[in-house]
């Protein structure tokens, strides 16, 4: 009775496991997403000419900081 509920519980986990690392790289997809939106948008913002007031440019300075946290997520989700 004991093998069978200790056994039941290491399949229990393993299932659990897999579930949770697909999870992971769901997640990970939804990123890679971010980070490519990001890029577009660093490079639209790069054409645009001129830069009234400054706003492309600090857009693009916080355009670097979401890409490292994104970074930063990535390797906290994988």
């Amino acid at each position: 009775m004991r093998k069978t509920l200790v056994r039941a519980a290491f399949v229990l986990g393993l299932i659990g496991t897999g579930f949770a690392s697909g999870y992971a790289v769901a997640q990970a997809a939804h990123l890679k997403e971010a980070l490519t939106a990001l890029n577009t948008a660093e490079t639209h913002l790069k054409l645009h000419k001129p830069d009234t007031g400054g706003h492309a440019a600090l857009a693009l300075k916080d355009i670097e900081s979401a890409k490292k946290h994104i970074d930063a997520a990535m390797k906290g989700a994988m």
